[in-house]
């Protein structure tokens, strides 16, 4: 709850200073900071059926994502952008768009808008988050790592660190480099979270090799049955159904 009232206020802080939402939209602003989002939705809605600019779509956009429906706020947010006519979006909106294109596995628009905010030195520790994620996913390595270094270095631990990596599907060494300081618990506990991502085959392979390396360590009855979950769930995803199949079994004679 208090990491959602920060990222509003944020969003807000950026419409308010530098002047990037319309100024006919004072009174969206004021339902937005009250967190009424069904009641921002539809003022938003009606607000833009009058006017048709693109300063109500900002708040109808912020609405849906605050609802959790981050598909239609960035629908709202392209068309916010196709109303643009040459002007740079507000710092608010490149935030919402880095968010929302994030969720949505929008990479190119996550690089785009989260570059621009660097560039305004606006940039968020979630846009940033958001802005490595994206191009790890895209194979920018080089790039990710200078993103790291300058925005990202100092404001995570290892588990962290780690934690976002798996967020980006990084590669294999890079996950096993990462996962090396941590418990094992920790470790376990990131693994899970790696088989509920959705990714491509290919890389959920890498993940089940890397989390069949765990079997061989003494751990406890509760460990070891979450482990082998995790490799059932692993191996469904990375196609391998007989394995899936023994983890399965492992699991449940636990």
């Amino acid at each position: 709850m208090m990491r959602t009232y920060r990222f509003t206020l944020l969003l807000f802080s950026f419409c308010l200073l530098f002047l990037g939402c319309a100024k006919e939209s004072e009174s969206l602003e004021e339902i937005a900071m009250k967190g009424e989002w069904d009641t921002l939705l539809l003022a938003s809605q009606q607000d833009f059926s009058q006017t048709y600019q693109r300063g109500p779509l900002y708040y109808q956009a912020l609405a849906l994502y605050m609802s959790g429906d981050s598909e239609h706020a960035l629908a709202s947010l392209e068309l916010y952008l196709a109303l643009s006519g040459g002007e740079p979006p507000s710092q608010g909106a490149r935030t919402l768009i880095v968010a929302t294109a994030s969720s949505r596995g929008k990479p190119e628009l996550v690089i785009e808008h989260a570059k621009a905010l660097a560039e305004q030195e606006a940039l968020g520790i979630s846009s940033a988050q958001a802005w490595y994620r994206a191009l790890v996913e895209t194979g920018r390595q080089d790039e990710a790592n200078q993103v790291f270094l300058t925005y990202l270095r100092s404001t995570l631990d290892e588990a962290a660190y780690a934690k976002l990596l798996v967020e980006s599907k990084a590669s294999r060494l890079q996950l096993k480099e990462a996962l090396a300081p941590l418990s094992l618990q920790q470790v376990l506990t990131l693994l899970d979270l790696a088989s509920l991502q959705e990714g491509a085959s290919d890389w959920m392979n890498e993940v089940l090799a890397l989390a069949m390396e765990y079997e061989h360590l003494e751990m406890t009855q509760s460990q070891r049955k979450g482990l082998y979950v995790v490799l059932a769930q692993l191996s469904a995803k990375a196609d391998q159904r007989v394995l899936a199949n023994k983890y399965t079994t492992l699991a449940q004679s636990i």
